[in-house]
This record gives structure tokens, sequence and C-alpha cells, in this order.
């Protein structure tokens, strides 16, 4: 299995997550729409670290090295530069 081949299985499931997330039918407040999103990102941060891990598992060390360095690179090469979101909403 190539890098591509897991990269894009991986893309999948992450839109499968966005697109089954709606857990939360017809949210009437912000509160309970900031809930909702919060559920639905945890949920697809789950699942793409759940994919990374099996991606990394059928990777030799080289593999994994080239892997790192693509997502390194792909960090750099971002347009927008995101703030750490990490603790940035509470749980409830």
């Amino acid at each position: 299995m190539t890098i591509k081949h897991c990269l894009l299985i991986a893309a999948s499931l992450c839109a499968s997550t966005f697109a089954h997330a709606e857990t939360c039918n017809n949210p009437q407040t912000q509160m309970k729409m900031n809930e909702c999103a919060g559920k639905a990102l945890d949920q697809a941060t789950q699942k793409i670290n759940e994919q990374y891990k099996n991606i990394r598992s059928h990777l030799d060390e080289a593999g994994q090295l080239h892997l790192k360095n693509l997502q390194l690179q792909w960090i750099k090469s971002a347009p927008v530069k995101l703030p750490n979101m990490k603790g940035a909403r509470s749980k409830q």
C-alpha cells in the first residue's frame, strides 16, 4: 500500500465522518450548535488519529520518515496559519 493510497483512505474517512456528524438534529441555539460541532470535531479527530496509526503501522521506517517529512512540508506551505486550538473550547 503506497502513501498516496493510505492518505486517500484517510481523507475519505474524514469526509464520511463529517457527513455522519449530524447527531444533533436541527439544533436551535448557538450553544447547542457549538456543542454539536464540538462533538463532531472530536469524532473526526478520533477517526483521523486511528487511521493515521493504521497507515503508519503498514509503513517501514523509511516510509514513516517520508510521511513525517511530507506532513512537515505541508504545514510549512499551508496558506493559512491556524492558531493552536488545543484547549480553546471547554468540554462539558
